[in-house]
């Protein structure tokens, strides 16, 4: 095997050391596949003591936070994550709720609000005669 081929099979690097997700997962190698559907039993229960529902795992994986989705990989009809990958994902998700990042519905409406500004500014209006340009 040449020197590019093991650096392209190389596992990523493990993500640093200490903080509150550094626990999550322990005694897990950081790279083990798990199954997306085992997740939720493996993670630390909610505040009100249930476990995280798989759906919001399933968002996670598919819609993701703030623009951030959590690292899968689909194998042979199922869908896999690693500890690595969870962890990076929660920390990461963190800091963007402590930088005031906005979430894609704010964003979203934020650009649906300059749209309609753009449009009212160029004679456009709403409503019932939608789409027809004032002329009066």
């Amino acid at each position: 095997m040449s020197r590019t081929e093991a650096a392209r099979v190389a596992p990523p690097p493990e993500p640093p050391a200490g903080g509150l997700y550094a626990k999550l997962l322990a005694g897990r190698p950081a790279h083990e596949p798990i199954p997306l559907v085992h997740l939720p039993g493996l993670l630390p229960r909610a505040s009100d003591g249930r476990k995280i529902n798989y759906s919001t795992v399933w968002k996670w994986s598919r819609r993701g936070i703030r623009g951030l989705r959590l690292e899968t990989v689909l194998l042979a009809g199922s869908r896999y994550t690693t500890p690595a990958a969870v962890r990076t994902f929660l920390e990461t998700v963190d800091r963007l709720r402590d930088a005031d990042v906005p979430t894609d519905r704010q964003l979203a409406a934020i650009a649906r609000h300059r749209t309609n500004r753009t449009l009212a500014a160029a004679g456009f209006r709403r409503g019932a005669g939608a789409g027809k340009k004032n002329t009066a």
